[in-house]
This record gives C-alpha cells, structure tokens and sequence, in this order.
C-alpha cells in the first residue's frame, strides 16, 4: 500500500534532505513539496494527502494554525510537525 506525502518546510535545503529520505521509501509517494501556507493550501483544495510533514515556522503563516485548519477540515489527514523549535 502506497502513502501519499505532502511536505511543508520553507527551508529549501531541509525540504530537499526531507525529500531524498522520503523518496527512498517505495511505500511512500510524494504528493508536494511545499514553502509556504499557501502552498500547502492550494495542494489541499485539490487533494488530500495521507500523511502531512508540517514546519511550524513558515514565511506565510503559523505552522499550528495550518494544523489546526487541516485538522478541522481534513481529520483523516495524519500530521507530523517537523521543526528546530524545541518547545
């Protein structure tokens, strides 16, 4: 069974990384790779992924007001934060 993934993280070298590690994984298919928000909104009013990588820190908006949104909207969408902050 193939996972769709979207990832969203502003930082173009973390996302690249991310993405390697994620392609490398056959049960896994990348459905974006996103920057920002918006991005990540657009891809949602066209299609749901699986599972979302979620920064919280983006140049758009609040990573956690993104999760709530998609969580609101979308609760089958799996979320997994993906930040430097350590709180």
């Amino acid at each position: 069974m193939v996972h769709s993934v979207a990832l969203v993280e502003d930082d173009a070298q973390v996302r690249r990384r991310l993405e390697s590690a994620l392609k490398n994984h056959t049960e896994l298919e990348i459905l974006g790779s996103l920057g920002s928000c918006a991005e990540a909104r657009d891809l949602l009013s066209k299609r749901l992924p699986d599972v979302m990588l979620i920064d919280l820190g983006l140049p758009d908006g609040n990573g956690l007001d993104l999760i709530r949104e998609i969580s609101a909207h979308s609760p089958s969408v799996r979320i997994l934060v993906i930040t430097v902050f350590g709180d």
